[in-house]
C-alpha cells in the first residue's frame, strides 16, 4: 500500500505551507492527503493502519530531499527542490559586463 501512495500523493502537497523542520505539520498534511485518497478509492483504514502508511511514507527523509534537493552535503536550506535558481533571462538583458 505504501508503494502506491508514492504514485498518488505529491510531495509538494505534503510540504505545502510547511517550514523546514515542521515534521508534525507535514505528517498531518500527509495523513489528510492519504486519508482522502483512500476514501476516493473506497478503502477504509483504521487510525493505526493510516499511521503505518504515513510512517512508511517517511515524511522526515522526504523533507530533506524536498527542501535541500539531492545535495545532502550542503547545510544551506534553499527552498523547494523544484525551484530554478538560475539567473532570470531578463537580468541578462541589463548585464553591462
Amino acid at each position: 500500500m505504501a508503494d502506491c501512495v508514492d504514485d498518488e500523493i505529491e510531495v509538494s502537497e505534503v510540504f505545502d505551507g510547511v517550514d523546514y523542520g515542521e515534521i508534525s505539520d507535514a505528517e498531518k498534511n500527509a495523513r489528510n492527503l492519504i486519508s482522502d485518497w483512500l476514501e476516493r478509492i473506497g478503502v477504509t483504514a483504521t487510525r493505526g493502519e493510516l499511521d503505518e502508511i504515513v510512517e512508511a511514507f517517511d515524511v522526515e527523509s522526504r523533507q530533506d530531499k524536498y527542501f535541500r534537493g539531492d545535495d545532502r552535503a550542503s547545510p544551506e536550506i534553499r527552498g523547494p527542490a523544484f525551484v530554478d535558481n538560475r539567473t532570470d533571462e531578463i537580468d541578462d538583458l541589463f548585464d553591462r559586463s
